[in-house]
């Protein structure tokens, strides 16, 4: 019989499988007929079904439920089938306005393998630009329930729930419909090893960020109980609040509707309990290696692995801003495959502006030392990475609403600006080494950005510094520590770089068009290029900044720009411990205008070293025919 007041193991492990609650009725919204449509799939070009239903005379919805089908089935399951299943998913659908789609997914023997998954991103996006929608919830039965739990381990960040009706949680156990599970995951356990790991949820409870329900029968001869029970035990384990579990001793493979609804109506309730959970717009994130009060006190504690995967589904739960807290620790990003090559991605929000503040519990940091939050660049992700591409750790959609008081948010924008600000304090961003085109924080698509103690460096940048090992490895050109927001930006905006080191890479800051920034005791160390100003026709501010060990002084481009530098202290001890530019032919390391004369402002600087030549002539800081119309000022020679 059903297990209607039972649990799950003893102590933390309790989990009650079913509890009073108020279900949320269903109200028999209106649906119309399943259509079939169609996309060109990203990843090898071939034309991708799937069926939309769409509620009746309704504009806008409340999301999207992605119902996946069973082993060989199609898109027509679901979205047809007058099964218990597929009928509870159509009315859970209906009765909440969401639209309904089912996709093939690579039909009829998917199981989530590496297309299916690619197809499934692309109509979440297709969905996106057609609905307006960003809420995508996940369902299925047998393979479809295994599916969507795979999927959502795969990217917590775009599932708002799922119910998965009699799935399998672990590929390694499981021995059949083996030949169509070695044709999906490209190769058989053996030679695919890493493939069934990354699908088996049961690896990554710690990604069930999100409700989820669970159906299971005792009975079952064709997906057993066991795996999925586990992970029931496993998820209850961190967070009991997010799963519900029902299993019937005598039931088989097959969930009927009564059971089917119950799971619906959980996962819903569920989900709309989650928002409250971050009330006060605070998201808590503990790493691998946080202290265990810490870990104990988050609401989500990373692996050690890919740990972007939460970063971003702490900004996805976060649509009206609010604040993303690091204990001190390590938190490894393994891939940076979210849009514009990035590791964490701020969407376009359905255009409503926000402010999301990443911030590290630890608020200063010793000169040399690695404590408080850090965040590393792996090696898995650098090699992933094109020496032809772009890439970024932190990066925002450049979608921007429209201006005026209008559009989905009225009031939120009188100029035509990006949805995204960004805060960063108290961080390090680590990367693997300078070998390939990323970029740390890149703000180009941001609105304002403010950072505060943040240290970009390679892994080995302290040791060779203060090891004095030589010249670090040469940094391939466009691996950036801050790239800034580009165009106009109004007094009201704060853009502001305090305390903001990087170390080496290619270039320090890039300052892309900025205006009305302020950037006070930051620095740019062992770099080829410290400072690359492009345009920027109101003032640039700079005061109490170094410019240490970098190949070449600040480079200006571009005509009309106007920059206040104050107290801009040079060190250049030893050109052997600076580093070889990739790209060689430029003769002259002093302070460089694309269009001579064409900058203007006031500079007063000092400087320690003289490699380079530095420290001769009249000038010392300009390279001959560039800075005429910069009052330049060598305060060491104020004080001779």
């Amino acid at each position: 019989m059903r297990k209607t007041a039972g649990a799950i193991g003893q102590g933390r492990w309790a989990l009650i499988v079913a509890v009073a609650s108020i279900a949320i009725a269903f109200a028999g919204g209106a649906f119309a007929s399943p259509v079939e449509r169609s996309f060109k799939a990203s990843c090898d070009g071939s034309e991708q079904k799937y069926m939309v239903i769409v509620p009746e005379g309704q504009k806008t919805f409340a999301g999207v439920l992605v119902a996946l089908h069973g082993h060989g089935s199609d898109r027509r399951q679901f979205a047809e089938d007058g099964r218990g299943e597929c009928k509870a998913a159509r009315d859970a659908a209906a009765s909440r306005n969401l639209i309904f789609v089912s996709p093939d997914y690579r039909a009829k023997c998917s199981w989530m393998g590496p297309k299916a998954e690619s197809d499934v991103l692309d109509l979440i996006e297709v969905l996106r630009g057609e609905y307006g929608v960003s809420t995508f919830y996940f369902c299925g039965g047998s393979m479809g329930g295994t599916s969507a739990l795979t999927f959502a381990v795969r990217h917590p960040h775009l599932v708002a729930g799922v119910v998965a009706l009699n799935p399998l949680a672990d590929h390694l156990q499981y021995d059949r419909f083996q030949d169509a599970i070695a044709a999906s995951f490209g190769g058989d356990k053996k030679s695919a090893y890493d493939e069934y790991y990354r699908r088996s949820a049961i690896n990554y409870p710690e990604r069930f960020t999100m409700p989820v329900s669970i159906t299971v029968g005792g009975a079952d001869k064709v997906v057993p109980p066991d795996s999925a029970r586990l992970l029931a035990q496993k998820i209850a384990f961190r967070r009991p609040d997010l799963i519900y579990f029902d299993e019937v001793a005598e039931r088989g493979h097959k969930t009927d509707y009564d059971a089917s609804k119950k799971a619906f109506d959980e996962m819903f309730r569920r989900a709309a309990a989650v928002m409250p959970r971050y009330k006060d717009n605070t998201i808590r994130l503990a790493a691998v290696n946080s202290s265990v009060p810490d870990r104990a006190a988050a609401d989500f504690v990373c692996t050690g692995e890919n740990d972007e995967v939460l970063f971003n589904k702490a900004v996805s739960l976060l649509p009206l801003g609010g604040r993303i807290v690091l204990a001190d620790g390590d938190y490894y990003f393994d891939a940076c495959t979210n849009k514009g090559g990035s590791a964490v991605y701020l969407d376009y929000n359905q255009g409503r502006a926000r402010v999301l503040t990443f911030e590290g519990v630890t608020d200063s940091k010793a000169y040399n030392t690695r404590y408080g939050a850090g965040i590393h660049v792996t090696e898995k992700a650098m090699r992933a990475m094109s020496t032809n591409g772009v890439y970024r750790v932190f990066y925002g959609d450049r979608q921007r609403p429209p201006r005026g008081d209008f559009g989905p948010y009225p009031g939120d924008f009188y100029t035509y600006t990006h949805v995204n600000n960004l805060r960063l304090e108290n961080l390090q961003i680590l990367f693997h080494d300078a070998s390939k085109p990323l970029r740390g924080v890149d703000a180009s698509n941001f609105g304002s950005i403010y950072m505060r103690k943040v240290y970009i460096y390679t892994e080995n940048y302290f040791r060779d510094r203060f090891m004095h090992i030589g010249r670090p490895d040469i940094p391939i050109s466009g691996t950036v520590g801050v790239w800034s927001t580009g165009g106009s930006n109004d007094e009201a905006a704060e853009i502001r770089y305090d305390h903001v080191q990087v170390g080496g890479l290619h270039t320090g800051f890039v300052f892309n068009g900025i205006d009305h920034l302020i950037m006070e005791v930051c620095g740019a160390c062992r770099c080829v290029q410290g400072y690359d100003f492009r345009r920027g026709a109101k003032t640039l501010t700079v005061i109490n900044c170094a410019d240490e060990g970098n190949t070449y002084l600040p480079l200006f481009r571009g005509k009309g720009g106007h920059v206040t530098m104050i107290d801009f202290n040079i060190e250049r001890f030893n050109a052997k411990f600076i580093p070889v530019d990739p790209e060689p032919g430029r003769t002259e390391h002093g302070a460089t205008e694309e269009f001579p004369g064409s900058w203007h402002g006031e500079i007063t600087y000092t400087l320690q070293g003289g490699c380079f030549g530095f420290g001769r002539g009249a000038n010392p800081f300009w390279a001959p025919g560039c800075g005429a119309n910069v009052r330049t000022v060598d305060q060491n020679a104020d004080r001779k």
